[in-house]
Order: structure tokens, then sequence, then C-alpha cells
């Protein structure tokens, strides 16, 4: 996220004119011509992660963003460059919460029974030691409740107040760990394609695992009863 914002300003693009509109050509169905736009000058056009599909309708209008391998053939991405930035966003998000949900099953499933044990309150885990959700009905405790309501009024409310850089989707100025600072050797840039923020990338990448991941999770253990970490 940070790193986004460094390669915003080394390359002296407007925030705001980022995503560039392609040319006439480009809007006829070809992707050569379409400019090059945040974070890096190269072109993606002949990376798919299936070879034998057409070209994504993103490619139309935006080239280089973090997360591209030429996949869309639902068309989820939006149909022009404002929806995609509102969905390349939306993935982002989602990916954020999907990555903290990941970690709050193995840590509660972990954890949760012996620290409730340690201080003497009661175990909220579901049926088999299992992380509370939906499916399982564990969440519909009223304290469980209670605290996702007060969860989500928090993140509503920074959502709502919180500045944020239009041209960067995702980008809210924070990295206290500076990880968009760290410098890597010409051989792991060259693992990047083109000079994407490796950063960015990263986050991305590990977003998307992150939702199936815990889709898996829920999934499995409203299935079988049974805590899921063990088998990841």
């Amino acid at each position: 996220m940070h790193a986004m914002a460094d390669a915003n300003v080394r390359q002296t693009v407007d925030p705001e004119t980022a995503l560039q509109p392609s040319d006439a050509r480009a809007a006829a169905g070809s992707t050569a011509a379409v400019p090059n736009v945040l974070p890096g000058p190269t072109s993606l056009a002949g990376l798919k992660a299936i070879p034998f599909l057409p070209d994504p309708a993103y490619r139309r209008f935006v080239r280089n963003v973090p997360g591209d391998v030429g996949f869309d053939p639902l068309g989820l991405a939006g149909a022009d460059r404002e929806a995609f930035v509102t969905m390349y966003e939306s993935e982002l998000k989602h990916g954020r919460i999907a990555m903290l949900a990941g970690l709050g099953f193995v840590a509660s499933e972990l954890l949760h029974p012996r620290l409730a044990s340690m201080l003497g309150l009661p175990n909220l885990m579901a049926e088999g030691g299992c992380a509370p959700t939906l499916l399982n009905g564990g969440l519909l405790n009223p304290l469980l409740l209670s605290s996702l309501a007060f969860i989500f009024g928090i993140v509503s409310f920074v959502e709502i107040t919180i500045p944020k850089n239009k041209g960067l989707p995702g980008y809210y100025g924070f990295d206290p760990l500076k990880l968009g600072d760290v410098e890597f050797s010409p051989l792991a840039k060259s693992l990047l394609r083109g000079e994407v923020e490796w950063v960015a990338e990263a986050e991305i990448k590990h977003a998307r695992v992150a939702m199936l991941v815990v889709v898996y999770m829920t999934v499995h253990e409203f299935l079988t009863h049974t805590p899921s970490w063990p088998s990841l």
C-alpha cells in the first residue's frame, strides 16, 4: 500500500488519472495500443492465466495493476475504468478481512478454550471446538453478535470518515512496519512481472488465497464438526 504511493511519486503519475482510458485501437478490441498505467511501464498483454481464453475486458482501459494475470471470464472487474477501480478496491478489502478471518479461525481454535479455562470465562466455541460461524450457528450467541455489531460499527465509521487516495485503490497511508520501504536485489525484482510494487502484488495474491481458505474452513467445519486448521 505504502509502496504503491511511493511508485506514484517516483513516476509522477497524477493519482486522479493514473488509470488511463485506452485509445481507439484498444476500444476496438486490441490491447496492444493500451497505454501503460500504474505501477509499472511494462505491458502484460501476453500474460494470461488460461491461454485459450480471450483477453479480459478490463485490459482495454487499465494495464499493470497488481494481481493482473489476465483472468476475468465472468467480466466481474467492470466494464469501464470507474467500475474497475470500485471492484478492485472491493476485492482488496474483502481479501484483507479474509486474511484476518483466517488468522482468527486458527487463533480461536488453538487459544480460546485454554484462555477461557484459565480465566474462568465461558467457552464460546461451536460444537466440536470449531470457530463460531453463521453456518454452524456459533455466531448466534448474543455476546458474539453484539461484539460483531460493535466491530462492524467501527469499520463502517472508519470507512466513511478516513480520507483515502482515490487514485490508488485501497491505499489509506497505513504502513506502520514500513514494508513498502523494503528493497530487493535485482534478481528478486526480476521475478516480479513488469515493475509492479512487490507489496501491492503480494497483498492482492495473499488476499485471494485467504478468501478461498476461509470459505474452505467454514464449509469444512460445517460438514465435519471438527476444527479445520489441522488439515491446512
